[in-house]
């Protein structure tokens, strides 16, 4: 039987062996649905075949129920050695995560720009877009998070998408298209990313370095080593802050784990609520530096991040929280590319 893109196979057992019925993996996987549901929020659910009844009027609740009932499905699928989907979603929405920073870097360079007024370099710009997707890749290959299935397809993937970035690197570098100017950024943000894993497991560091290092590289790499007259408290403030708390608000997907191996991340320390109250406030400040100089760009980024962090439990969730903040951090560079703002 398929329903909504899932396979489900059925065992054929005896109507009236019960205990065969009571004790199969089929009917354990429900029970391990209603202890996982329970954790979610308490509600009135049932799993049956082909269809889930589930009594709530939240639909955040909802949302954070359907995360649970697709992971159990999937269990009950793998126990009754169902075939999977040639495309499982849960790969393609954790492949849009890894990859979504690629046009966060595409939007800050949009903000520099438009804020100076200067057209950056393409090669720079290139550049920057393939380390991005370079460090990221190879980081979740190498440092694959713990509970995190990853499946040969998205392995491969995110390899190939690792040489596809450093081949890019390499030519813009052998084929002097790359100023020489930025190369010594680029050798400092290497170094940084190889030691990143490590760097993280230390107190508040890893909010601090990813939102310095992000800035950084937006301002440095696409501008031949840095535009002239940019002001910090106009533009670099407000972006590092509203990079700093969509880092943190990122975070809560990882809590659980990062108590269990001790890296001190800020939701691991004061727990999901102070946590999200933290990155309220560093998007509030960001927001009225950016409104006091005019950047309304940063300022809607800032006051949707200031939403989301309202709804903590759809942030936590594995890939869609993390692409619902890059989502809202690439909204400045639309707003202006559209010429909206």
């Amino acid at each position: 039987m398929q329903q909504n893109g899932l396979r489900f196979c059925q065992k054929t057992s005896s109507l009236g062996d019960a205990e065969n019925q009571s004790s199969s993996p089929r009917n354990r996987s429900r029970s391990r649905l209603a202890i996982e549901g329970r954790k979610v929020e308490r509600s009135t659910f049932l799993l049956t075949d082909g269809q889930i009844d589930y009594l709530s009027t939240s639909p955040i609740q909802n949302t954070a129920f359907f995360g649970v009932a697709l992971h159990s499905m999937n269990v009950i699928a793998s126990e009754n050695h169902c075939e999977s989907p040639a495309l499982p979603l849960r790969d393609v929405l954790l492949l849009i995560h890894y990859w979504l920073p690629v046009l966060l870097g595409w939007s800050v360079v949009r903000v520099i720009q438009h804020a100076e007024g200067t057209v950056c370099s393409q090669a720079g710009l290139t550049l920057l877009l393939a380390g991005i997707g370079a460090a990221y890749s190879l980081d979740r290959v190498i440092d694959t998070p713990e509970g995190t299935k990853m499946t040969p397809w998205l392995r491969g993937t995110l390899w190939g998408g690792v040489a596809l970035c450093v081949g890019i690197i390499i030519f813009l570098v052998a084929t002097n298209k790359i100023d020489h100017r930025v190369l010594g950024v680029i050798a400092i943000l290497t170094t940084a990313g190889l030691v990143y894993s490590r760097l993280k497991r230390l107190p508040l560091l890893k909010t601090a370095v990813v939102a310095i290092a992000w800035t950084w590289a937006c301002f440095a790499l696409p501008f031949n080593g840095g535009v002239g007259h940019l002001p910090f408290f106009d533009v670099l403030l407000p972006l590092m802050l509203l990079i700093a708390a969509g880092c943190i608000l990122c975070d809560l997907k990882d809590i659980e784990v990062d108590r269990r191996q001790q890296i001190p991340s800020l939701p691991a320390i004061f727990g999901m609520r102070a946590t999200c109250l933290i990155a309220m406030g560093m998007a509030f400040l960001a927001a009225i530096l950016a409104l006091a100089h005019h950047r309304f760009g940063i300022a809607s980024g800032a006051l949707l991040l200031m939403v989301a962090a309202q709804f903590s439990s759809l942030l936590a969730m594995e890939s869609l929280g993390p692409i619902m903040i890059d989502s809202i951090l690439i909204v400045p560079g639309v707003l202006i590319s559209t010429g909206i703002v």
